[in-house]
């Protein structure tokens, strides 16, 4: 009798502890204001902008200012595909998709040519 009881008990406690955890790492993530670790994933959870397979990843970050240029992998990703699925808009030579929420405004710049997307996040608090 004691096992129908602890088991649900057991697996309540560890699913909870799961999505806690999965809860705080995201939170980590999000809160994060360098360049150093979860830089692409941060970049992702403030702008909505997926990143997919990249040859290289710059990185600038002065005060609550971030500047990532990263090179897209244009053998594995579609370019016309990505523009799409990310909302960007044709802006002269290049293409742009920009945002503002309560906690971060930035402006991601596309060449659809070479595959270079900058993107400029500040960090409000």
């Amino acid at each position: 009798m004691k096992k129908l009881i602890l088991l649900p008990i057991g697996m309540a406690v560890i699913i909870a502890s799961l999505y806690f955890g999965f809860h705080l790492l995201g939170k980590h993530i999000y809160n994060r204001k360098d360049c150093s670790r979860f830089n692409i994933d941060n970049i992702e959870l403030r702008t909505g902008i997926n990143i997919p397979a990249t040859t290289e990843v710059k990185c600038n970050c002065e005060d609550n200012h971030k500047t990532s240029t990263i090179d897209i992998d244009t053998s594995q990703v579609n370019i016309g595909d990505y523009i799409t699925k990310n909302k960007f808009q044709r802006n002269g030579e290049n293409y742009v998709n920009n945002g503002d929420t309560k906690n971060t405004t930035w402006t991601a710049l596309l060449d659809d040519k070479t595959g270079k997307l900058i993107i400029d996040i500040d960090y409000k608090n």
